[in-house]
């Protein structure tokens, strides 16, 4: 099956025969290739879903080793967890450690665990082991208050908690926040005025490569995957003079000319 999200698969119980379902999440003019090396044994995924569904061909322990603290006292404070993986499989694969923090419930409605930072292990041979760092600055645990209105860090108690999933993390430790906070937060959202052009516009198509969906890039979980198909992207525009990008995973991308 191939498509763009969750699909309610609920039907295939009235069928016989179905022992697997193998989803495909727009991965790219590459998707075949790369299907027919993970059917075939010629690579392992390593990757995790971003959503509910979940399988795994490896099998890892994450075990934790400290707590870090980094620029306390300062307007970019952080902090993060060292951890060891170890891949217990009998395939070598990649693994990716998850670190979660359950924030205060003071009745803003915020999230019971909220993701704030990960790593991606190398290919690990079963056996081997790598120790691994996940850092996080101390705003990625911030509330938007509408009343302010700004971001704040209300006071309580943050458990960190480790895993390879959601559903496997396991407490390693607690951030105190003794009063309400008002942390400095990087500003991303991209706002602002733009040019007002005018004029006539033409219209026409440029086909390009085929690049995974964004929630098919999130799901590898891979960093430095992210940045190489990030400054590929980069490349092909500035080879065909393009300088909106309106197609997140398309044969041809919109220009348009003023």
């Amino acid at each position: 099956m191939r498509g763009r999200g969750l699909i309610d698969l609920s039907f295939t119980d009235r069928f016989t025969g179905i022992d697997a379902i193998l989803y495909i999440h727009q991965p790219g003019m590459e998707a075949g290739n790369a299907v027919a090396d993970i059917l075939s044994g010629a690579a392992v995924p390593s990757g995790k879903l971003t959503d509910s569904w979940a399988f795994r061909y490896t099998e890892f322990s994450i075990r934790f080793a400290g707590i870090t603290h980094y620029e306390l006292g300062t307007e970019m404070p952080s902090a993060g967890v060292r951890l060891t993986v170890t891949n217990i499989g009998v395939m070598s694969g990649r693994e990716v450690a998850q670190l979660y923090v359950s924030c205060p419930q003071t009745g803003e409605g915020r999230e019971l665990r909220r993701l704030v930072g990960f790593a991606k292990t190398k290919e690990l041979e079963p056996e081997e082991t790598e120790d691994v760092e996940i850092r996080f600055p101390l705003y990625a645990l911030a509330a938007f208050d509408e009343a302010l209105p700004g971001w704040t860090l209300p006071r309580g108690e943050y458990v960190m908690m480790v895993g390879n999933s959601f559903a496997s993390a396991e407490t390693v430790g607690v951030i105190h926040a003794l009063e309400d906070g008002y942390p400095q937060r990087e500003n991303s959202d991209g706002t602002g005025d733009g040019p007002d052009r005018k004029g006539d516009r033409e219209l026409r198509y440029q086909y390009t490569t085929a690049f995974p969906v964004g929630t098919a890039l999130a799901q590898s979980w891979d960093l430095g995957l992210l940045r190489r198909v990030g400054a590929a992207v980069g490349e092909e525009l500035v080879e065909f003079g393009i300088t909106l990008w309106l197609a997140y995973s398309s044969q041809s991308v919109l220009r348009a000319q003023f």
